[in-house]
């Protein structure tokens, strides 16, 4: 196959390159920033969630490679 000549060019990757830049930077800075807010209020909640949701998944592993053992 051949090229078809749709390429991007030079020209065109510089402002797509730092459009992409700052919507990133700006959805992250704007997730730290929401992030904090909800860690300040529901810090305890979230901890036991954490907890039982890593209790669950180590279970599963367990399950799983008990069975692909037998």
């Amino acid at each position: 196959m051949c090229a078809t000549g749709h390429g991007v060019n030079s020209s065109e990757i510089v402002p797509a390159v730092f459009f992409i830049g700052v919507i990133t930077f700006t959805l992250s800075a704007a997730g730290v920033k929401i992030g904090s807010i909800f860690g300040l209020r529901y810090k305890a909640k979230a901890e036991i969630a954490d907890g039982m949701l890593r209790i669950l998944m180590g279970v599963k592993i367990l399950f799983v490679h008990l069975i692909l053992l037998c």
